[in-house]
């Protein structure tokens, strides 16, 4: 069995919501969706939904952030998305398109598994 370790140079408190001052912070939100086999990686999308969470006050994990190498493979992209989704994310912002994405569907059980808040990016976007 392997152990998932944080990218070389990255500590747990370079982590949004993670730090030691935000333990009443702001929500740390994971934008999940569709990727593989779509235009860049559809990475316009994720940048433009991090940036309207953040526009909001959240605090956001992006996988086009924290994975900008498009020639990785999708194992290597989902274990670093599962370590700081489980780790460090409170809630989850669904993209459109997620139901048709093996790895958005995964990341979407899991958040349900840890109990964490589920919802559209439409629906943060109304709060």
């Amino acid at each position: 069995m392997s152990t998932w370790n944080m990218p070389p140079g990255v500590s747990t408190n370079d982590i949004p919501g993670n730090g030691p001052d935000d333990e009443d912070g702001p929500l740390t939100i994971y934008v999940s969706g569709p990727m593989t086999g779509l235009p860049d990686l559809n990475f316009p999308a994720f940048h433009a939904a991090a940036e309207q969470l953040r526009a909001r006050g959240f605090d956001v994990l992006n996988p086009a952030e924290l994975n900008p190498d498009q020639g990785a493979t999708w194992e290597e992209c989902m274990r670093v998305n599962i370590g700081y989704l489980s780790l460090s994310g409170d809630a989850i912002a669904l993209l459109d398109g997620w139901q048709n994405s093996r790895g958005a569907q995964l990341e979407h059980h899991i958040g349900r598994c840890l109990g964490m808040t589920i919802r559209t990016l439409g629906e943060w976007l109304e709060e």
